[in-house]
């Protein structure tokens, strides 16, 4: 289809149409707040969040009163019981956090507060190990 309609356009075949201003919307620009994940939503929900603040802005979270950034998560489907916002997982280089529909998001690159972006695995390597602890809320 967008073949189609570039080769219209290349022929010439396409007439543009003035944009009215008087019907121009715009969007505000985001805020804190709207960066900030909230895990009382389904897995669905939380990732797409973050798949539409990656790469450049990236999804905050919170742990002990730091915040981290999030890049990269995945879907986990299975399901956990426990609290809403709790870490339900720590693997070698991810970890799971549970969302409303008793299903997780799997974390799997990070940016510590201060710190550079880095995969899951190497921050479980440092101090890490210490914040990333099963049944840790992260608000």
């Amino acid at each position: 289809m967008i073949n189609k309609v570039i080769d219209d356009l290349v022929e010439g075949n396409i007439t543009p149409i003035k944009q009215n201003p008087d019907e121009v919307t715009y969007t505000y620009a985001l805020t804190k707040e709207d960066e900030h994940l909230k895990f009382n939503k389904s897995n669905f929900l939380v990732n797409a969040k973050i798949r539409a603040l990656s790469p450049n802005i990236g999804a905050t979270f919170y742990i002990d009163g730091k915040s981290y950034k999030v890049y990269e998560a995945f879907i986990d489907d299975t399901l956990y019981s426990g609290e809403v916002g709790s870490i339900v997982e720590v693997g070698k280089k991810s970890f799971k956090v549970m969302c409303d529909d008793n299903k997780a998001i799997e974390f799997r690159k990070i940016k510590p507060e201060g710190k550079n972006l880095m995969n899951v695995s190497d921050f479980l390597n440092g101090n890490g190990r210490n914040v990333l602890v099963k049944g840790k809320i992260v608000l």
